[in-house]
């Protein structure tokens, strides 16, 4: 099956500016090995903040946390949340949804 994001969590919010963002949990199942450098996550391609990783030995499952950025009121609807660095040479995406305020 790969590496794949199971599910994020919350899978919406509002990221609008002033909102200080949303605090992101990133689950990813089947990691072959976890990532000796933090992840580089992004969603609509502007780079998350405050990102951190855990995974359990032994456990082929990653937990990714990352604060979303503000974004304009304009980009609110379905945005990709992207997370390199995981596998080698490849993304892994999420649709995650912007709510406007």
């Amino acid at each position: 099956q790969g590496t794949t994001i199971r599910s994020v969590t919350p899978a919406s919010g509002m990221t609008h500016p002033g909102s200080g963002g949303v605090p992101l949990s990133i689950f990813i199942d089947n990691v072959q090995s976890a990532p000796l450098v933090l992840p580089i996550v992004t969603l609509g391609g502007v780079p998350c903040l405050d990102v951190s990783i855990s995974s359990v030995a032994g456990s082929t499952k990653l937990a990714v946390k990352a604060t979303t950025p503000e974004l304009p009121v304009s980009r609110a609807g379905p945005l990709t949340l992207s997370v390199s660095g995981v596998v080698v040479a490849r993304n892994l995406t999420f649709s995650w949804a912007y709510t406007a305020p």
